[in-house]
């Protein structure tokens, strides 16, 4: 990943006294970077899906960056064609750019 300003996945998710635990994953850290805490009781609608999707967040900016470059790569050889009425990169390169804070 260029220009990586987050904590490097992957990202664990633990429940621990109602609270979601995002974490890294780390094995050769001294202890791991939390990331994010998602509460329970804070009133969040689905704090069980939410922890999770913030745990793979990591892996997923990486898939898409990956997709990027494997359809962009695609249509250049001309082995991959786009719908004419979907802009799938657009979407893909709005995604990224939101994740790193250049689309909000």
């Amino acid at each position: 990943m260029s220009n990586q300003k987050h904590t490097p996945g992957p990202w664990i998710a633990t429940k621990i006294n109602g609270c979601w635990w995002i974490e890294d994953d780390d094995p050769a850290a001294y202890c791991r970077r939390r990331v994010a805490i998602v509460d329970d009781g804070a009133g969040i609608e689905s704090p069980d899906a939410n922890a999770l999707l913030i745990a793979a967040a990591p892996e997923l900016l990486a898939a898409l960056e990956a997709a990027r470059e494997f359809i962009t790569d695609g249509m250049a050889m001309g082995f991959v064609g786009m719908p004419e009425d979907e802009d799938v990169l657009g979407v893909i390169e709005k995604a990224i750019q939101k994740t790193k804070g250049i689309d909000r």
